[in-house]
């Protein structure tokens, strides 16, 4: 071999390594740019499974909640069980726990019994004409001849609103607010407007009977009588024939003469009954059992005072105005 062929193969062998190296660098780059695309990918997280001992202590926890549920409820079916076996003493008593004082706390089901059983007892004369709970409205009371629906206001007044159904099917029934009872203070308020609302809508409107204000009158009396019973202090009104009447009414106009001259013709025609002028604008209507009407007008002002003294005869206005029905006209606001 000659000589030139020998120094080239020994310049090849001593260049290859110089190659070698250049190769070796390119891949220690791909492996550096590998491993930080693998860096820059974020690490799987690794959960655990449960263990059983952490699984029966949720269920331990799970059970532990539906006992302390289940007594609840068993201890509420116990306390409406107790209500349904209570007298009325026992019923004011839970009353004021429950509502006013708020020292026992029960379930809305057990509050909406409470409620239904202490109204029923204040109610229960009613029994005789009817007495049940609808069944088609909510916190009302039916009767034969009327209905009165109830409602808890502030915790601490029940009131009760009366439903009189209309002579003309064709006019919606209407709420009148009758009266508020106080269990706390055992303290009943009847309303006077309600009463006069009563008058002006059988003797002027017509949308009531002359004979279903009069069963009104009578059976809601049965039920002031027996709140009186339980207890109850029941203010003077114009509802309560307990007592006679002995009333002065204001009225916010003058009586026509039309009106004085037709009491003064009915008067006349009955035997039983006088039409007297005391004075000037003042007259008297004297019926029997000395009860008495009297008519002062007061023209500069433009009122009228009515005074109605039913003498030892115990009435209520609605009473009073139906055994005098040509009187009703008097009380009537223009």
């Amino acid at each position: 071999m000659s000589e030139e062929v020998i120094e080239a193969e020994e310049v090849n062998e001593i260049e290859e390594p110089e190659e070698l190296a250049e190769i070796n660098e390119d891949l220690e780059l791909i492996e550096e740019e590998e491993t930080t695309e693998l860096e820059e990918i974020p690490k799987e997280q690794t959960y655990s499974l449960p263990t059983y001992q952490d699984l029966r202590q949720t269920t331990y926890g799970d059970l532990l909640s539906l006992i302390d549920e289940a007594e609840r409820e068993l201890a509420d079916l116990k306390f409406r069980k107790q209500l349904m076996e209570s007298d009325f003493n026992e019923l004011m008593s839970f009353f004021n726990q429950v509502f006013i004082i708020k020292t026992l706390p029960i379930s809305a089901i057990a509050e909406d019994a409470l409620l239904e059983y202490f109204t029923y007892e204040l109610l229960k004369p009613l029994e005789k004409h009817d007495l049940r709970l609808s069944d088609h409205q909510y916190s009302v009371w039916e009767t034969k001849h009327f209905e009165l629906s109830y409602q808890l206001i502030d915790n601490e007044m029940i009131s009760f609103e009366l439903i009189l159904p209309r002579s003309d099917d064709r006019l919606l029934n209407q709420y009148i607010p009758l009266m508020d009872v106080f269990p706390g203070n055992q303290k009943v308020i009847v309303s006077d407007e309600a009463v006069l609302e009563i008058l002006t809508g059988c003797f002027s409107h017509h949308i009531f009977t002359s004979g279903q204000i009069s069963f009104f009158s009578f059976e809601i009396n049965t039920v002031l009588a027996n709140m009186k019973q339980l207890g109850f202090e029941i203010e003077d009104n114009l509802l309560d024939n307990s007592k006679p009447l002995n009333l002065d009414y204001q009225l916010p106009h003058t009586i026509s003469e039309e009106v004085l001259d037709d009491i003064f013709i009915t008067a006349m025609n009955n035997e039983r009954h006088d039409f007297q002028k005391l004075a000037e604008d003042e007259y008297l209507v004297a019926l029997e059992n000395e009860q008495t009407v009297t008519i002062k007008q007061q023209v500069e002002e433009d009122a009228a005072t009515l005074k109605i003294n039913s003498g030892y005869t115990n009435k209520s206005l609605i009473e009073f105005f139906g055994t005098y029905q040509y009187l009703v006209d008097l009380a009537m606001t223009q």
